[in-house]
């Protein structure tokens, strides 16, 4: 969303006008857009109609309706064109949320797509349920069919170890996240029971619990939560949907029968298979012992790097002209644009941690006497990131396959996955392989593009899918220089294969970097005021807050409270502008 530049950034050799100046003028010029009809505030709940119709089409009973499953391209015409329409008109004062607005717009394309078209859920989808045993019902009973009729049939897909003709081969491959290498039964607030206190292990209590795999199911409400969890979990965890890196939930898990709920064949074989997953917990301690050092740490680290970036005016406007502070004009020109990269990408990094880690730690706060579903348990919130000895094994390839958060990995996968199972593409060809990875990093350039598109400031879309892009390059270079050498390395240290790998990332990201940190910095990202006590503002070292109380305290500067009620032209237009 082009707009005038208000300050001379690109010509002026001056000091730069202080932060809080600059997000004030690009604010204006948002308000001014508003009052002309040009843009839209991104308003809540507006920003969410678009995944109504996808909730309620897939809550209708489609499977034996040929005529109604075709009627998912008109859904799917209707909700792309919303999606546009708030990709094109949608905006905010903030700058953290006018690229949400972009990111929103474009993942509510690519979600709704991917339920619509690439995959079918009321056929083929699954996800772990449980359900307290009724005390003195046998097992025989069970067997007898002395439960309802929705249970006999999730009994037998349970106790048959399939899932709609998914046998064992493709639950190894799709559903590794429901295998296990745990020897522990989770209970709903997290912890483990031992005989003869709260600690009771639950192998002593499968009388307390069942699980079992529901499909689509029969009623209509019970449809409503199952299609409401499928689209809000995005890695899918406890579904026959997730993606591979998440770790197991339970060995434990078993069907009415006393049968494992997830066949052996869905269990890793060994801990090699399974070093770079994501970290799984079992409790409520071990989730609190992982998150919360790590969150405090996080919110410290982001002070810092937020204090440090104002200081430097390539961080408010991107590439800039501006004076620089002593400290950073005394620094070679390749010095500082590694400065820059190595800054910006710890802030995307530490904010996404601290995004993700929101969730769990609130679960957390509630009592653990309240049953919640398996989804807000702990098993459901692994870590966000996989092991950092895959960039050192598989180099470029394992930091945005296996190490990076992968949260959006369904979605990118979705058309590949699709192609592969009607025959379009072959599994494990090299032309496969390049299949996916323009599906992963275009999809994922695209996403950021919008994001950019939506800014106020004068922004640069198309940065971000070539940034995007380009790693499919350095995948291919890395791998194949790999392959053809594969004699001559082997014959290396592994330490040294190890710090080349290692090498190669930071050169190619160091090369191709600055079009996604550049751009950040144009969308005016670090503008972003997500810190309420600043203790290096605190300390003196904030660029215009004062030291102690004051600087400590941001007070109102703290974005995420200052919410608006704005009206619309139209009733669905208004509501809680971010």
């Amino acid at each position: 969303m082009p707009t005038i530049q208000p300050f001379p950034h690109l010509t002026s050799t001056q000091n730069p006008p202080p932060p809080t100046k600059v997000l004030g003028a690009y604010q204006s010029i948002f308000y001014s857009r508003v009052a002309s009809g040009e843009v839209k505030p991104l308003v809540l709940p507006h920003l969410l109609y678009g995944i109504i119709p996808v909730t309620i089409y897939l809550c209708i009973d489609h499977r034996d309706r040929p005529w109604l499953y075709k009627a998912r391209w008109v859904v799917l015409a209707g909700v792309l064109w919303w999606q546009f329409k708030m990709l094109t008109e949608t905006g905010s004062r903030s700058p953290a949320n006018g690229f949400a607005a972009g990111l929103v717009a474009a993942w509510g394309m690519v979600w709704a797509t991917t339920w619509l078209v690439w995959e079918r859920p009321q056929w083929d989808g699954k996800r772990v349920r449980r359900r307290k045993r009724t005390r003195g019902r046998s097992i025989r009973e069970v067997q007898n069919g002395n439960i309802t009729k929705d249970e006999s049939k999730e009994t037998n897909v349970a106790v048959n170890g399939s899932i709609n003709g998914v046998n064992g081969q493709e639950l190894k491959k799709r559903s590794v996240a429901n295998g296990s290498t745990t020897s522990t039964q989770y209970l709903s607030n997290g912890h483990t029971k031992s005989h003869n206190s709260s600690t009771q292990p639950d192998e002593a209590r499968n009388d307390i619990w069942e699980y079992y795999w529901e499909p689509y199911p029969e009623k209509v409400l019970d449809r409503l939560s199952w299609i409401f969890d499928l689209l809000i979990t995005f890695r899918l965890p406890g579904w026959n949907y997730a993606i591979p890196p998440l770790p197991p939930l339970s060995r434990n898990f078993k069907t009415h029968d006393g049968d494992l709920l997830f066949p052996p064949s869905s269990e890793p074989k060994s801990s090699k298979s399974t070093r770079n997953i994501l970290v799984p917990f079992r409790s409520r301690d071990e989730l609190a012992r992982y998150r919360v050092p790590r969150f405090i740490i996080g919110y410290v680290l982001l002070d810092i790097i937020k204090t440090t970036m104002m200081h430097d005016p390539y961080f408010i406007f991107g590439p800039t002209t501006y004076a620089l502070p002593p400290h950073l004009a005394a620094l070679h020109p390749r010095i500082l644009n590694i400065y820059r990269q190595v800054l910006g990408g710890a802030g995307i990094i530490v904010a996404i941690e601290l995004i993700f880690s929101l969730p769990p730690i609130a679960s957390l706060l509630v009592p653990p006497s309240i049953d919640l579903p398996l989804t807000f348990t702990p098993p459901y919130h692994p870590s966000t990131w996989g092991s950092p000895s895959a960039l050192l094994t598989q180099g470029l390839a394992g930091l945005w396959g296996t190490w990076w958060h992968q949260t959006f990995r369904f979605g990118f996968s979705a058309p590949y996955d699709w192609a592969i199972r009607e025959g379009f593409i072959k599994h494990k060809t090299i032309a496969s392989r390049i299949f996916a990875l323009v599906c992963a990093f275009g999809i994922s350039g695209f996403l950021h593009a919008s994001g950019s598109y939506t800014e106020t400031a004068h922004t640069k879309p198309l940065d971000a899918p070539k940034f995007f892009l380009s790693q499919i390059l350095g995948i291919i270079i890395q791998t194949q220089t790999a392959y053809l050498l594969k004699d001559q390395f082997s014959k290396l240290p592994s330490w040294l294969r190890k710090t080349g790998n290692l090498l190669f990332i930071f050169a190619w990201l160091h090369l191709t970097g600055s079009w996604l940190i550049d751009d950040f910095s144009r969308c005016k990202i670090w503008l972003f005021e997500p810190i309420l006590f600043s203790f290096t503002r605190g300390l003196g070292f904030g660029v215009e807050e004062p030291a102690g109380w004051k600087g400590f305290y941001l007070g109102k500067r703290w974005e995420p409270i200052d919410l608006r009620w704005h009206t619309g032209k139209h009733w669905w237009e208004s509501g809680l502008a971010i």
